[in-house]
């Protein structure tokens, strides 16, 4: 039997098989096909789109892998983190966590800046689970510190969960000032006084940029010190666009005057302006030419007169 020239010349093209993922929704195993058609969104986009489609926060969820619970990360490439792979949609919460210094005073707190680190995690991980990793980036070990509810001297378990504290915001202080505080008949700390720690609704107005660690993200606020530097440099920068177009367009209305058969440019004057106004930045000073007196020019006449007699 032959086979004909033009099937080897044109095999039939290679077929490519879509990727896709398991869908878990709920407490239950229901599972759902997901298709992964669109190579430009990310996981962040494709877990929006899911929460949309559960009639879940979009802004306030996460995709989790269900065999392993580890968070995915949201800005790798959706149809190769996810392919293949069982994925859960679980909500997170958002809260602050107030870092203070050493030498901070609780006389002056507004003279010792501290650090304020938003944090997002899922409901269901234990408050050690989040702030040990967290505080380990600042190179602050976890057991040596006190947690409490900002405000308040009400400390933090390890076991409780995210979810039981909420979007209230979180003071990490060392042991001696814990007892400092306690000793002295203090029952209160200072809350944090940026207003998006205080609201956590306002990180995603801001579009803060949370970095991904492990399980959970964090974005540290900048201190208004730095938010000042922000806003003088904007300032500057805002300042140097005007005096530019303002130079541009005071150049535009130059206007090209004919001096010796040449055009040059000048500066327009305004209508009606004497020469006791002055003089525009770039023009050439107009100088009238001093007239004789009539006594030169009747004794010119004279002379000219006697070259003829000779």
């Amino acid at each position: 039997m032959s086979v004909a020239p033009s099937s080897l010349r044109h095999p039939p093209p290679h077929r490519v098989e879509p990727k896709h993922c398991r869908l878990m929704t709920g407490d239950t195993c229901s599972t759902e096909v997901v298709e992964l058609n669109d190579p430009t969104i990310s996981v962040r986009q494709w877990t929006q789109n899911m929460a949309t489609m559960l009639g879940m926060d979009k802004n306030a969820t996460e995709a989790v892998d269900a065999e392993t619970c580890n968070t995915i990360d949201p800005a790798r490439q959706a149809i190769d983190a996810l392919q293949s792979r069982s994925v859960r949609i679980v909500p997170v919460v958002t809260f602050a966590v107030e870092i203070l210094p050493p030498n901070y005073s609780f006389k002056n707190p507004a003279s010792t800046p501290t650090k304020i680190i938003m944090v997002r995690a899922r409901q269901s991980l234990s408050a050690g689970g989040v702030l040990r990793p967290l505080l380990s980036k600042y190179s602050i070990d976890y057991n040596t510190v006190t947690v409490v509810f900002s405000g308040t001297l009400e400390t933090i378990r390890n076991s409780v969960s995210i979810g039981n504290i909420g979007t209230r915001s979180l003071t990490v202080m060392s042991q001696s000032q814990y007892n400092e505080r306690t000793h002295g008949g203090k029952k209160d700390v200072p809350t944090p006084r940026d207003p998006i720690a205080t609201s956590p609704n306002l990180a995603a107005e801001h579009n803060l940029q949370f970095h991904q660690h492990g399980d959970i993200s964090y974005c540290e606020l900048p201190s208004e010190a730095d938010r000042l530097k922000h806003t003088q440099k904007e300032h500057s920068i805002s300042l140097m666009k005007f005096v530019r177009k303002a130079s541009a367009a005071v150049t535009n209305k130059e206007e090209p005057v004919r001096v010796g058969g040449q055009r040059t440019p000048s500066r327009r004057k305004s209508v009606g302006q004497g020469t006791s106004a002055g003089v525009y930045c770039g023009e050439e000073p107009h100088v009238e030419p001093t007239k004789e007196p009539i006594r030169k020019r009747l004794s010119l006449f004279k002379n000219v007169g006697l070259f003829f007699d000779i």
